[in-house]
């Protein structure tokens, strides 16, 4: 008997596109957002096989996207149904809050010399770029948080990274005695839960898209005082 093989057809929703696109996997989905499927048996010759069921499972990297941590265990997506659908039935997919690659595993049943097939996808916010240290401010705060180094925490959209900035400019053109700012945490590499406390749940609420950063004052221990980049307690509020 010729090999049967289990395909999906995308139906009703499209892949987050958002703002500039920084990243070239594909093909993505925004953390929480959810999409519907119909899924078919085919045979050799591509045709749809109706007589058949198809069970499905899901894999994922676990240290991808900075996520060095895995206990508690990573939210998961969530397939509905959730183990099994019939050939050219609707099933989705809610996407899980965590950025992350994927891996959807099918069968068809009954399997007579069948073919599993794989369904690759990313969770992710494209438009989340990589901002490089500038004149006048460092990166800081990596290995602190189970996210690994500060290639992996120093991500934002373009538009608040220009955003922050200018904002620092302006600050130091007012306060030319601060040489530099300490920047701390703004987003992992393709967005998604940026949980600090390694438990899969804020506070890092905008930080997950790629919205906000943490400018250290000279309390903090990853920067020290302000001729080391903090920014004395007193003049934070000039920096919003």
């Amino acid at each position: 008997m010729m090999p049967r093989q289990v395909c999906t057809l995308l139906l009703l929703a499209a892949p987050y596109l958002g703002g500039q696109q920084c990243h070239t996997m594909s093909p993505f989905y925004a953390p929480r957002s959810t999409q519907q499927f119909y899924v078919y048996c085919l045979d050799a010759w591509g045709r749809i096989i109706w007589d058949c069921w198809v069970s499905y499972s899901m894999g994922y990297s676990e240290t991808f996207n900075g996520h060095f941590h895995s206990n508690p265990p990573a939210p998961d997506s969530i397939l509905e149904p959730p183990h099994m659908t019939c050939s050219g039935c609707l099933m989705s997919i809610t996407r899980t809050k965590v950025g992350r690659a994927e891996l959807i595993y099918w069968t068809p049943h009954p399997c007579i010399n069948c073919v599993m097939s794989e369904y690759t996808h990313w969770v992710s916010f494209a438009d989340i770029c990589w901002v490089d240290q500038k004149p006048g401010w460092r990166h800081v705060g990596g290995n602190t948080t189970g996210h690994g180094g500060n290639e992996y925490d120093h991500w934002m959209t373009a538009s608040a990274a220009y955003g922050i900035y200018y904002a620092i400019l302006d600050f130091r053109a007012r306060y030319p005695e601060q040489t530099s700012l300490c920047v701390n945490d703004m987003a992992l590499p393709i967005g998604g839960k940026f949980d600090i406390d390694q438990n899969w749940d804020s506070p890092h609420f905008w930080h997950d898209r790629g919205m906000a950063v943490d400018i250290n004052t000279t309390d903090s221990n990853a920067c020290g005082p302000q001729e080391a980049g903090g920014i004395p307690l007193h003049l934070r509020e000039d920096l919003l």
